[in-house]
């Protein structure tokens, strides 16, 4: 809102805000859109619903922030040494409450605007979220311009990185609901061609190894056939 507000010059910051709460509803549709945002050292969230905007007071980052990497460092255990599915559920349980006990969140898709801090959640395995469609943006502006935008292209490009078990059944999985498909299996996948594809393309999915930079998100990477597709 505030990038909107400096964008056009003449118009009061309370009209831009209207224009954004008569649209933002609309294209959320059924869907809940929460934005995480922190004052000072606690963590609060603005809830999108069905018309009404609610904002609450989550609690303190510090201790959602522990329970975060503590669910991180026992997801890696696991991806190593298969076993103790129970102390993820009990960890992700824990990291459930710090988010999400004092939102509530109506049935439906979610649409989640995290942190830069929170932008390493595995959002699935928590149990306030589990069984939904879940949408990950950086803004909620980006989303809503995504959402309303009329072009595309209606191509859907689909690839995936090498010493991943099924990703290219997966990705003809994907490609069989479409028409217009592109698609590298995992000893194709190179990146210039995976990027020049995606660019303009109405879908993107990779199914790769994904390599996750939380001191710096831009880093982040995905494995393709022939190196480091990043961010």
């Amino acid at each position: 809102i505030r990038r909107r507000t400096r964008m056009m010059p003449g118009r009061g910051r309370e009209a831009v805000l209207g224009e954004v709460a008569g649209i933002l509803p609309g294209a959320l549709g059924a869907r809940t859109l929460i934005e995480f945002g922190t004052v000072g050292d606690r963590l609060s969230a603005v809830v999108v619903h069905d018309g009404t905007f609610r904002l609450s007071d989550v609690g303190p980052l510090g201790d959602a922030l522990k329970e975060l990497e503590s669910l991180r460092f026992t997801l890696r255990r696991l991806a190593r040494r298969p076993g103790l599915p129970g102390l993820q559920k009990e960890v992700a349980e824990r990291l459930d409450s710090h988010l999400f006990s004092r939102i509530e969140i109506a049935d439906g898709p979610v649409v989640i605007v995290p942190t830069p801090e929170l932008y390493a959640t595995p959002w699935s395995v928590l149990p306030s979220l589990q069984h939904r469609s879940i949408t990950v943006a950086p803004s909620a502006d980006l989303w809503l311009r995504r959402a309303t935008r009329q072009e595309g292209s209606g191509v859907v490009a689909t690839a995936a990185g090498p010493d991943l078990a099924h990703a290219e059944e997966e990705i003809r999985a994907v490609a069989s609901l479409h028409g217009s498909t592109l698609m590298w299996g995992p000893e194709k996948s190179r990146v210039d061609d995976v990027l020049e594809a995606i660019d303009g393309a109405e879908l993107a999915h990779i199914a790769s190894h994904a390599f996750f930079q939380f001191e710096n998100p831009m880093f982040s990477s995905l494995r393709l056939g022939d190196g480091d597709l990043f961010v």
